[in-house]
């Protein structure tokens, strides 16, 4: 997702993030709701319960008293002068075992029987885990039941494994006819762990299901809403932008050709102006250096030397900056001829003879083929021809080999030059033929160079619909070929197929 489409969907993406926040606060405000509901749904039903069985207790265990009392036939009342308390007759059913019995057959976990004063006299059922609540007795004491719920009991069953369990205990008061207050309390205590578990699963599942539904059919809604709203919004700022952007590109663009064209003037006019200056300075150098009084000592003539070597490099440069003006302005010309491949090789090639024995450097010339005519401009060839083999010999070490070789296949004929130079590696060959481009291990080198000539070589040789391609190893060597299609074995019109060759180095000589 781009950023334009950020911009687009700012209020529905913003929407749908707070809804995805509020969705999961939601879910758990609705399971956390769900599980209270739960508990004290379980908590109330399993307390009327409870209630209901201590109730039932309470009045097997008046049943009993009465029982009792029967069978003493009213003996305590003849030995003593008040009625025994509830306490002291419920002893005799403990000590005689009838409690245990009574109450064997019922659904509990643990059952006890406190006095007035908090003390426990009797208990059914384990008691790991039970613990004396002191609130809870007063509640009941005051004639309340008192229940809770108390999660996480850990008892412990047969072979001493414990485990963690959830009990439902009440504390019941219990009132016995022709007695004043609460004698006794019942601790009921009940193991809801299933029930509660079961309980709290389904609640939680029914309040969540029920709050994610609703409230995602809402937020549903809000967003259909919003996305409209936001489409509306985003298509108005995308028509102010697109109306400023396009003003604002109109602009630029008015002024980028303003300054291309301030430039090309400039580098056109910079080339000419320093074109004839530069064509004197050559000629009369050569013409001095020549030294056909033979008034001139050795040191001058080397440095005449020195001044047509720097003139020539700096004349390479003038046409280079010229040709770049006509190629960006659009105001190259090609002079089409029909012209012979392997006389236009060996022409440029051999102006190198001067420029390579100063390097003693040495020339493979391989264009042993029949005749191949191509319908080009020459003197442009030529100078692609001469950038290639200039480039060569500048990046090649002394004595090492430069090879320059062409060929005819089918409709097309190419021309490759190959040195034996310090190579370019695989990062910069995509970047080689870019304008003002040059190798890190280039710029590193005292190899002169401004990164104008090969991107000057490629346009020429795409204006002639040709191609050009580049391998490299480094430390072995660079081959370049140029392959230009139209390949012919005869000229199609003898009277016009050019004959005369010419690169830079013979512009120079013509100038001096």
């Amino acid at each position: 997702m781009n950023q334009a489409l950020y911009r687009r969907f700012t209020l529905t993406l913003v929407f749908v993030a707070g809804s995805a926040l509020l969705l999961v606060g939601a879910g758990f405000a609705a399971d956390l709701i769900g599980k209270n509901v739960a508990e004290s749904s379980t908590i109330r039903i399993e307390t009327e319960l409870a209630e209901a069985d201590a109730a039932r207790i309470a009045q097997d265990i008046e049943e009993l008293l009465a029982g009792l009392d029967r069978q003493l036939g009213f003996a305590y009342l003849e030995m003593t002068s008040q009625v025994p308390d509830a306490r002291t007759r419920l002893q005799l059913l403990v000590d005689a075992n009838i409690l245990d019995s009574q109450f064997d057959s019922i659904d509990f976990y643990h059952l006890e029987l406190y006095g007035s004063s908090g003390e426990s006299f009797w208990e059914m059922g384990p008691d790991q885990g039970i613990v004396f609540n002191q609130m809870g007795f007063e509640t009941a004491m005051t004639g309340e039941s008192a229940s809770w719920l108390d999660r996480g009991v850990t008892v412990h069953g047969p072979g001493g494994v414990g485990s963690r369990r959830d009990l439902l205990e009440s504390m019941i008061p219990l009132y016995f006819k022709d007695e004043v207050g609460v004698e006794l309390v019942l601790h009921h205590a009940v193991d809801v762990t299933d029930t509660l578990e079961s309980n709290v699963l389904a609640t939680r599942a029914d309040v969540w299901n029920s709050v994610m539904i609703l409230l995602g059919a809402l937020l549903g809604v809000l967003a259909l809403f919003v996305l409209v709203l936001d489409l509306k919004i985003s298509k108005r700022i995308e028509v102010a932008t697109e109306l400023r952007d396009r003003e604002e590109l109109e602009r630029a663009n008015i002024e980028l050709q303003r300054m291309d064209e301030m430039k090309t003037n400039f580098l056109s006019s910079l080339s000419h102006e320093l074109k004839t200056p530069l064509a004197a300075i050559l000629g009369f150098a050569r013409i001095l250096r020549s030294n056909k009084r033979q008034n001139l000592e050795v040191s001058q003539i080397e440095q005449l030397e020195v001044i047509t070597r720097n003139g020539t490099r700096l004349d390479v440069l003038i046409n280079d900056l010229h040709d770049l003006s006509r190629i960006q302005s659009g105001r190259v010309k090609l002079l089409i001829e029909e012209v012979e491949l392997k006389t236009l090789v060996e022409s440029v090639a051999l102006s190198f003879a001067t420029v390579l024995q100063g390097s003693q450097q040495s020339m493979v010339l391989k264009t042993d083929h029949d005749p191949v005519w191509l319908k080009i401009d020459q003197t442009r060839v030529s100078q692609v021809l001469s950038n290639l083999i200039s480039n060569a010999s500048k990046y090649s070490p002394n004595g090492s080999t430069i090879t320059v070789s062409s060929k005819r296949d089918g409709d097309s004929a190419s021309i490759t030059v190959e040195d034996q130079g310090q190579g370019i590696h695989l990062r910069d060959q995509e970047n080689l033929f870019k304008l003002f481009y040059r190798t890190p291990e280039a710029l590193n080198s005292s190899t002169h160079g401004t990164g104008i000539g090969l991107y000057v070589t490629k346009q020429i040789v795409e204006l002639h619909d040709g191609e050009i391609d580049l391998v490299s190893v480094p430390l072995k060597g660079t081959k370049v070929t140029v392959t230009l299609f139209g390949a012919m074995s005869v000229p199609s019109d003898p009277k016009r197929s050019g004959q005369r060759f010419t690169n830079v180095l013979d512009d120079l000589a013509e100038a001096s």
